[in-house]
């Protein structure tokens, strides 16, 4: 087999070498060059005002059709807006809870098919940021998230369903528990509830096992800003 790869490129070598400007001349007709035959343009294929370039193609077309955003894309429209925020975070179970205030902004993006969300605050005396992404896949079926802030270099991703005409969001995930528990723990599993109060508010709990039962250890109120 290496016999042939290098009689192979020996050969290719040979053509290479064939082809350069000195020899190229003794094959080419007298008194011509290869750029006095400039290449022939060919016009990209024109589609009538309106119609997508994937239209004919059956395939296409029903990737198309099938990743359009449709009803759970629009529930997600129910969190887009300016917020402010007041968030509790409890340590430990039957412990009072830490409070702080903060701002979110939310919107939609990429022709209405992912909600992005943006979250700015004080928290543990230092600035804290965080974004968000989360949509509802159409060919698996579920709602999925993904969050990422400047007090973890991890991703926190969720999947689940809407409840009650999508004003109920729950998402459930696992992620790895940490240095502190890690040997006995190893994963934590959690859950996120997204429940919209009204027009104006909606409320965001989080759920995990970090204690070693489910417990309620963050809940933040965000109240649309007029």
């Amino acid at each position: 087999m290496k016999r042939h790869m290098l009689i192979g490129l020996v050969g290719a070598g040979c053509i290479a070498l064939m082809m350069t400007p000195p020899l190229l001349s003794l094959v080419q007709p007298p008194g011509e060059h290869p750029s006095d035959h400039p290449k022939k343009d060919h016009p990209a294929k024109e589609h009538p005002a309106g119609e997508h370039p994937a239209a004919g193609q059956p395939e296409m077309e029903a990737w198309l059709a099938q990743n359009q955003p449709g009803e759970h894309h629009k529930h997600l429209e129910k969190f887009v807006g300016t917020f402010t925020t007041r968030q509790k975070f409890w340590m430990a179970p039957d412990t009072e809870p830490e409070e702080y205030t903060g701002k979110a902004v939310n919107r939609m993006i990429l022709g209405g098919r992912y909600l992005e969300s943006e979250y700015t605050a004080e928290v543990f005396g230092a600035p804290f940021t965080g974004r968000g992404l989360t949509g509802y896949d159409n060919m698996a079926g579920k709602y999925v998230s993904i969050w990422i802030d400047t007090m973890s270099t991890g991703f926190t991703i969720a999947e689940g369903q809407c409840a009650r005409e999508g004003h109920e969001l729950n998402l459930a995930g696992e992620m790895d528990a940490g240095e502190m528990d890690a040997g006995e723990m190893g994963k934590m599993k959690y859950r996120e509830v997204f429940t919209i109060l009204d027009e104006n508010s909606y409320k965001f709990e989080w759920f995990d096992s970090a204690a070693g039962e489910e417990h309620k250890s963050m809940e933040i109120i965000y109240t649309r800003v007029k």
